[in-house]
């Protein structure tokens, strides 16, 4: 359904702005530290917690506007916060029973990256006749929005949801807040996953933020590009640079990239570039 945004306060912008900063130190294998998730959290205040699950090995046989979960062949936890409830095996046995006619947010393309409620779907009534609801998700209140983020560059599917005890309770402000940093949290695991990617022998004492930096570096990107996309200033980005080139020993981003990678930076249209967009 469709909605008009809603109004922030200058406290949840500004909340949101810690919880950017704070995922912009990050320099680990994980996208969500402990304070990025907690500072997460903050921002979405649904009475039943959060959860980030990862379903990976798709069958490629499926059909993207019929899919479940149950097509994927695993299904992990990346990060869980404020929930108080163990999974059963029972809800096992219940998912597969139920789950392909009574998934009420469902991994097709419609509902994916965008937040959705649960209430928005169906109806109270709806939702009572729902025998997935009855079986499982009740057990985790009668509301819930759930963030579906495709992967493809990880071969994965990720799905954050927070839910809460009564319906309404999760609110068209916290909808609103997952709207707009929902491009932000998929940048943040693509991050993680190039970080991940590299091995430290391949890092030539490299920090991951220096790495990262002289990826996009390689990938084309100016330094102002850069900085929007790690989330830092340009001087900061600058600097980076610097101490790459000092532990490469090289002077400059074509003799930093053929160090690393064997190959002069080129962008996609072919031509080098200079730190500040010039050719």
């Amino acid at each position: 359904m469709s909605r008009m945004p809603v109004a922030l306060s200058d406290g949840d912008v500004q909340a949101m702005l810690d919880f950017l900063y704070l995922a912009g130190e990050v320099e680990g294998p994980e996208a969500f530290t402990e304070p990025v998730l907690r500072a997460f959290r903050a921002l979405i205040r649904s009475d039943r917690g959060g959860v980030c699950n990862v379903f990976a090995g798709l069958d490629p046989r499926s059909d993207p506007e019929r899919r479940t979960v149950l097509d994927f062949a695993s299904i992990d936890c990346d990060w869980c916060v404020d929930v108080d409830l163990f999974w059963d095996d029972a809800w096992d046995e219940a998912c597969r029973q139920f789950v392909e006619r009574n998934e009420i947010v469902p991994p097709h393309p419609r509902f994916m990256l965008r937040p959705v409620r649960q209430s928005d779907v169906v109806t109270y009534r709806e939702q009572r006749r729902n025998e997935l609801w009855w079986h499982v998700a009740r057990h985790f209140g009668d509301d819930g929005v759930i963030l579906w983020l495709p992967a493809p560059d990880e071969g994965v599917l990720r799905r954050i949801s927070f839910g809460s005890q009564k319906r309404g309770g999760v609110t068209e402000r916290d909808v609103r807040i997952l709207e707009l940093l929902t491009p932000q949290i998929g940048q943040m695991y693509r991050r993680a996953a190039r970080r991940r990617a590299v091995s430290e022998p391949t890092r030539n004492g490299l920090t991951p933020r220096e790495y990262e930096v002289i990826h996009l570096v390689g990938e084309g990107k100016t330094n102002q590009e850069i900085a929007r996309v790690l989330w830092l200033s340009p001087h900061t980005v600058r600097k980076h640079l610097e101490n790459v080139y000092e532990k490469l020993e090289v002077t400059n981003r074509t003799a930093a990239l053929a160090a690393l990678f064997g190959a002069p930076e080129r962008r996609s249209n072919g031509a080098t570039t200079n730190g500040d967009g010039t050719h």
